[in-house]
């Protein structure tokens, strides 16, 4: 297992496709696990659904102005297609039945990430986004 230290998770995830750039490598990304409570994880298998979860459901709908390598990076990820397999935010957020502690969860992960309250693994693929 690796880590990348970065300020930011935009940061992060342009650092990891930077490094994969540099080394020519094929981006090695399988999926994306966020890990809402011991009990939840959210599996997500493209870029474009992390980033989603992870910008556009801020907890406090702030809208932010978009650096320079945000927008680069945003670029690089809309072109890749990837096939997916995954629990949206607008499923988790519009779904009535959802139990509430996982909503508190949630709310409390996406809080954790808006304060950069997180810690990014990648092993064998898959890139682990753990509360801290």
């Amino acid at each position: 297992m690796r880590q990348i230290k970065a300020k930011n998770k935009f940061k992060f995830l342009f650092l990891f496709l930077l490094e994969c750039k540099e080394k020519r490598e094929p981006i090695p990304i399988d999926e994306i696990k966020v890990y809402i409570s011991p009990k939840y994880e959210i599996r997500l298998d493209r870029y474009e659904d992390f980033l989603d979860f992870s910008y556009d459901c801020d907890v406090l709908k702030e809208k932010k102005k978009f650096s320079e390598s945000y927008k680069k990076m945003m670029y690089i990820l809309n072109k890749k297609k990837w096939k997916y397999d995954f629990i949206s935010v607008e499923h988790i957020q519009g779904c009535t039945q959802l139990n509430q502690d996982l909503k508190k969860d949630f709310i409390e992960l996406n809080k954790r990430i808006y304060n950069n309250k997180v810690k990014f693994n990648y092993e064998d693929g898959v890139l682990f986004i753990v509360p801290q």
